[in-house]
């Protein structure tokens, strides 16, 4: 009996090891198979804090103590450009009232990817939008979205092929608006 009890307690250990093993190998391997793809200034709209951070090819986002010039096009959209409907199925869409995008010396941007991006933004949100932050760096679109809904103050980072007309979503930041974006790659 006692050797019977034993042996249930030194299997359910080497069970117990192998389980913890297994999950820091995938925590240790994810990190490694991760890079760095992006930095990002983040600015909070309350303070004069802004934090940097390094956006890595798996989605995720850690914290770093500076960021060099940014070698981004950046241009803030006025979220009054769409209007918000609901459906019959109470879904909501958006509509874009006529607008013209300024850049940050307000000058017209005549760049026709932008305002592609704008048009999908606003076909595939379901949400009226809170901030909308686009950013050329390298010849690659990205836009920055904050929804305005609900008690999140979550905003997604978005990567657009201009030639697909697809959005795909890079990362999701807790707080805060990015405001000015640097490649690494």
């Amino acid at each position: 009996m006692k050797t019977k009890k034993q042996t249930i307690i030194f299997i359910s250990i080497l069970f117990l090891i192998v389980f913890v093993s297994f999950f820091v190998y995938k925590k240790l391997t994810s990190m490694q198979n991760s890079s760095s793809i992006l930095q990002a200034e983040i600015s909070y709209p309350d303070s004069s804090k802004k934090q940097y951070i390094e956006i890595l090819s798996n989605g995720k986002v850690k914290s770093i103590h500076s960021f060099t010039q940014s070698d981004s096009d950046a241009i803030s959209v006025d979220p009054w450009i769409f209007e918000e409907y609901v459906n019959k199925n109470k879904e909501i869409y958006l509509t874009l009232k006529k607008y013209t995008l300024k850049d940050n010396k307000n000058n017209k941007v005549h760049d026709e990817n932008y305002y592609k991006l704008v048009d999908k933004i606003a076909k595939d949100s379901k949400h009226s939008i809170g901030i909308l932050n686009l950013f050329k760096v390298r010849n690659k679109y990205y836009a920055f979205v904050k929804d305005n809904a609900g008690l999140s103050d979550e905003g997604n980072l978005y990567k657009f092929n201009s030639r697909t007309n697809k959005l795909i979503k890079i990362c999701t930041i807790d707080s805060g608006e990015i405001i000015k974006l640097k490649h690494t790659a």
